[in-house]
């Protein structure tokens, strides 16, 4: 995602995910350190800054302990655990800000507004329809279900297929799992969205990362976010006793 840091006082600031893929090894704040950010589509949010105990990938729930590590939300039931979700990839021992309020790309399984949700019982730090096992998010709400996605025209510059980022689409091309189809066209399946340039333009990219082109320029382009949904959080916790 493309976020900006909108009531930092800290000159240097660590970027929050604005054209950065990774979180860093070397640590530009306090942690525990809160701000608040701003991405063009899912809007205005909360982050903390904390210590990757594990390698993390985006899109996932985390928890964190008394020192600031943080690791891939557990599957056990009645944690009582406060949880934030990753906007970026987080190597081991890495430094990055994870959005504790606002809207966010969740990794799910099958989804949909208006279900209540839940920690998945079986895979950690993703998740499912809340059943009654102690793993409800509280203060929490999808607002995009599992594999959602979006129709947009295909452009292609200088031998790359290029698609501008709007507010109708969002920054979401920078997190794996958005995918893409050419309507009655010939783009392969496996076919991915790259990252994020700073002209604020994606481009469509095969397993290797090598440009893939869409047979018709002007064409409609099929997005399916794959086994992601979107969360809507306020400083959430899991579920106590």
């Amino acid at each position: 995602m493309s976020i900006a840091i909108s009531n930092s006082p800290i000159i240097g600031s660590q970027p929050v995910s604005n054209f950065v893929l990774t979180g860093t090894n070397r640590q530009t704040h306090p942690l525990g350190t809160i701000l608040e950010a701003a991405d063009p589509f899912y809007g205005a949010g909360e982050y903390i800054y904390l210590q990757a105990a594990t390698s993390i990938d985006a899109g996932y729930v985390v928890v964190w302990d008394a020192d600031f590590f943080a690791t891939l939300c557990p599957i056990d039931p009645n944690t009582n655990r406060e949880i934030a979700i990753s906007t970026l990839p987080c190597p081991l021992g890495g430094f990055a800000w994870f959005q504790i309020s606002g809207q966010t790309p969740v990794r799910s399984t099958d989804i949909h507004i208006g279900d209540k949700c839940g920690i998945s019982a079986t895979i950690p730090g993703t998740i499912d329809v809340f059943a009654a096992d102690g793993r409800l998010i509280q203060n929490s709400s999808i607002v995009r279900q599992t594999s959602f996605g979006f129709a947009r025209t295909a452009n292609v510059q200088g031998g790359q297929s290029v698609v501008q980022v709007t507010s109708s689409f969002g920054t979401i091309g920078v997190i794996s799992g958005l995918s893409v189809t050419e309507a009655g066209g010939a783009i392969p399946g496996g076919t991915f969205v790259g990252p994020i340039d700073q002209d604020a333009r994606i481009s469509l990219v095969d397993a290797s990362g090598l440009p893939v082109l869409p047979t018709t320029n002007g064409s409609t382009l099929l997005f399916s976010f794959a086994g992601f949904s979107v969360i809507a959080i306020n400083r959430s916790f899991i579920q106590g006793v």
